[in-house]
């Protein structure tokens, strides 16, 4: 009696976990078509723009390439969901069958392993999304907007470092003899002529 009560209660933490999992991805292939369906939209309006000759192959190959690979991890978000269904269901039909407890360990052990692999692909993913600049600064330009692709290499922003900026002045030949090192001066520019910098 006790054994097959806690074979029973092992058997209904396999249902739960198996629930989790399924529920896990369902969300993975929520996220998965939604990601697919931007891709789309993205994939046809810069082939259109591509039909304009108003951007480059290049441009519209990079944007291909994210449609072709949200089409695929749309496809292994569906398969895990199926692979999650059947999870779910063999839990259930082990409650009836406590004697199988054994191996509906063995599958939610391996349902586990295969979320944890999920999960750290997940986190290399995310590590993916996030830039660190070198340095403290100030972004002068933003080139690339979120959510865009960006080629390796390629630029997503300009940015200063205030401490490293210096200015590159003329002075007539005739007051070059007036002018000895660490003298202040009065610096006037185009865009503010009634301003000088100091």
């Amino acid at each position: 009696g006790r054994d097959l009560d806690y074979t029973s209660s092992s058997v209904d933490h396999s249902i739960d976990e198996a629930e989790k999992t399924l529920s896990v991805a369902e969300a993975r292939l929520k996220q998965a078509e939604a990601n697919r369906e931007n891709a789309e939209g993205d994939f046809k309006r810069y082939a259109n723009l591509l039909e304009k000759e108003v951007i480059s192959k290049q441009k519209y190959e990079s944007i291909k390439l994210s449609y072709e690979l949200s089409r695929e991890e749309l496809n292994v978000a569906m398969r895990e969901v199926e692979r999650a269904k059947v999870f779910v269901m063999k839990s259930k039909d082990s409650k009836k069958l406590v004697r199988a407890k054994e191996s509906e360990l063995l599958a939610l052990t391996k349902s586990l392993n295969q979320l944890k692999e999920i999960l750290q692909q997940v986190d290399i993913n995310i590590g993916y999304t996030k830039v660190s600049a070198p340095s403290d600064g100030i972004i002068l330009k933003k080139v690339s907007e979120p959510g865009e692709v960006v080629t390796p290499g390629g630029v997503i922003g300009v940015m200063i470092n205030p401490e490293d900026i210096h200015i590159r002045t003329y002075v007539p030949e005739k007051y070059i003899g007036k002018i000895s090192l660490n003298m202040q001066a009065d610096v006037f520019n185009d865009a503010y002529p009634d301003k000088p910098f100091s």
